[in-house]
C-alpha cells in the first residue's frame, strides 16, 4: 500500500520519500517460501486501484483465478464458485511488492515529465515523529528500540522535514503508535486517535505443492483454481494457490498452541492424513516434510481505529484496519485506500492546501468502510463466529449461506446471492456489503424458523391419532 500511495502522489506532482523496513528484491517472482512470501488473492476492487496508477497484473506476474473450490471433510465432492472472471488473480506477496517497486523506479529523480519524484530508502523505520514541526525522524532498523522489524543496523539515521506522512507501516504501525500518545494529537477537538487489536487465534506454517493430481476426488484444471481443504471440527485448514513457477504453494493453518503439538513429520502425516483424506499419500508426506522446521506465524490481527487521521498524517492499509484473512480482503482493502486517496487529490497537480485537508477528507471518506470490513472477517468464513459455529451439530450459519445461494441459482430473478460472496466481484463498499450480510442474515432466520415450524407441524399431524 505505500508504495502504490507513493505512486498516486508522484503522479500528481508531489515529491515522495518511500521508506521501508526490509529490502525488497524488486526481481523477485516468489519462489522462495516463507511468511511473507504467500500468495495472497486480488479482487475487482485492488485490480482497478493498481490500474488507476498505472500498474496492471498480467500473465507473466499473476495467474487468474476461475474458481474458488472448497473441500470439507466427509463431503463428497468439491463445492465450486465462480471467481468474477477477470477480476481475481493471485499473486506471491513478495512478487507484488517487487512490481510495485520498479514501478516507483520509474519516478526516481523526477524522470517522469509532468510528475513528481519517488526516492525509496530501504532498511530505515521510523523513530521519532514532531507532530506540530512536521518533522519524523528514521532510524536503521535494528539500531533502535523503537524500530521494529528484521534488517541490519548501518547507515546513519536522517531526518524529514514533510507536508503529509502517510503510515502504511502494518499491523504494529510506530506512527499508529506516535500518533495515540502524541499529547497535541490528544488535545485536538477530535480527541485521541486511539485503536484495539485483536489477534487471530490460528497460526499457519507455509509449504510448497508441486501437484495437486492424484486427488481421491478428481479436480481438473487446478492451474486457474484456490483450493480450500477444510476440517471444520478441528478448525484445520489448507489454502492453496497456484503459482506462475508451476508449483502450488499453500499455507496449513491451525489454532494456536496444534502446530506446537506437531514435533515431527509423523506427527503432520497423521494429523494431515486425518483432516485432509482427499490428499494421497505422496501429498501428505511432501507437505509434511516442510513444517516440522517452520516457525509457525499469527493469522493475523484485527485493528479498530478510532480515525484514520491526525494533522499532516494518515493511516492506510494494516496500520489503519489490519484484518483476519478469514474473507481474504486485507490486500484488497489496502490497496483501495490508495485509489481512494487519489479519487480525493483529483488529476493534480496537488496544492500543499489539498495536502492539508486530505488526512481528515479520507478519515471521513473510508473510516466507516474499513471498519465494516474489519467486522466482516469476524462474520465470514474461517472467522470467530463461524468457528465456534462450525462444530456445532446445527451449523445455521453455513446453512443460511448454503439457501441463500441455492435459491438465488434457482430464482436469480428473486433472490440475490449471498452477500459475502459480492465482496470480490464489485467495489461495492463495505458498509453496503455488512448491511447485505445483516439483511440475509434475519431474512435467513426467518426461513430456517418457517421450515421448522412446518417440521414440527407435519410431525404433529403424522403422530396425532
Amino acid at each position: 500500500a505505500g508504495a502504490l500511495a507513493a505512486l498516486y502522489l508522484a503522479q500528481r506532482n508531489c515529491n515522495v520519500v518511500l521508506v521501508e523496513k526490509a529490502p525488497i528484491d524488486k526481481d523477485a517472482m516468489g519462489t522462495t517460501v516463507g511468511p511473507r512470501t504467500y500468495n495472497i488473492l486480488l479482487a475487482k476492487r485492488s485490480l482497478l486501484a493498481l490500474e488507476g496508477a498505472g500498474v496492471k497484473l498480467g500473465d507473466d506476474e499473476s495467474i487468474m483465478i476461475t474458481h474458488i473450490v472448497r473441500y470439507r471433510k466427509g463431503a463428497k465432492k468439491f463445492m465450486a464458485f465462480p471467481a468474477h472472471v477477470p477480476w481475481s488473480r493471485t499473486i506471491n506477496r513478495g512478487s507484488l511488492a517487487g512490481l510495485l517497486v520498479r514501478a516507483c523506479e520509474a519516478y526516481a529523480g523526477g524522470k517522469q515529465q509532468g510528475s513528481g519524484s519517488i526516492k525509496l530508502r530501504t532498511g530505515y523505520s521510523l523513530s521519532q515523529l514532531d507532530v506540530a514541526a512536521r518533522k519524523a525522524t528514521f532510524a536503521p532498523v535494528g539500531a533502535d528500540s523503537s524500530s521494529q522489524g528484521q534488517g541490519q543496523a548501518g547507515g546513519e539515521p536522517f531526518t524529514l522535514t514533510y507536508d503529509l506522512i502517510i503510515g502504511a507501516d502494518g499491523t504494529f504501525s510506530r506512527l499508529r503508535q506516535v500518533l495515540s500518545e502524541d499529547a497535541g494529537v490528544k488535545a485536538s477537538p477530535e480527541g485521541p486517535l486511539t485503536f484495539t487489536q485483536e489477534q487471530d487465534t490460528m497460526m499457519y506454517k507455509p509449504f510448497t505443492l508441486a501437484s495437486l493430481q492424484g486427488l481421491s476426488i478428481p479436480l481438473e484444471n487446478v492451474g486457474s483454481k484456490f483450493v480450500v481443504l477444510a476440517d471444520p471440527k478441528r478448525n484445520h485448514s489448507l489454502f492453496i494457490f497456484p503459482t506462475k513457477d508451476g508449483v502450488h504453494r499453500g499455507t496449513y493453518l491451525m489454532p494456536d498452541g496444534d502446530h506446537a503439538s506437531h514435533k515431527s513429520e509423523s506427527d503432520y502425516v497423521a494429523s494431515l492424513s486425518d483432516s485432509f483424506p482427499v490428499l494421497n499419500q505422496a501429498q501428505l508426506r511432501e507437505i509434511a516434510a516442510q513444517l516440522p522446521g517452520t516457525p509457525a506465524s499469527s493469522g493475523g490481527f484485527n485493528t479498530r481505529c478510532s480515525r484514520l487521521h491526525a494533522p499532516g498524517a494518515l493511516l492506510i492499509g494494516d496500520a489503519a484496519h489490519a484484518m483476519w484473512p478469514s474473507l481474504g480482503q486485507g490486500a484488497s482493502s489496502a490497496l483501495e485506500d490508495c485509489a481512494v486517496l487519489g479519487k480525493l487529490l483529483g488529476p493534480g497537480p496537488v496544492s500543499k492546501a489539498q495536502l492539508e485537508a486530505l488526512p481528515a477528507a479520507f478519515s471521513a471518506a473510508r473510516h466507516a468502510d474499513v471498519v465494516a470490513a474489519v467486522d466482516l472477517t469476524e462474520a465470514g468464513f474461517g472467522g470467530k463466529m463461524q468457528r465456534t459455529r462450525a462444530a456445532s451439530p446445527i451449523n445455521l450459519h453455513m446453512a443460511r449461506f448454503i439457501g441463500q445461494m441455492l435459491l438465488s441459482k434457482a430464482l436469480p430473478f428473486l433472490v440475490p446471492k449471498p452477500a459475502l460472496m459480492t465482496l470480490n466481484d464489485t467495489t461495492t463498499p463495505y458498509t453496503v456489503v455488512q448491511h447485505r450480510v445483516e439483511r440475509q442474515r434475519v431474512g435467513g432466520n426467518i426461513v430456517l424458523g418457517g421450515l421448522a415450524l412446518l417440521a414440527a407441524y407435519g410431525v404433529a399431524r403424522a403422530v396425532m391419532p
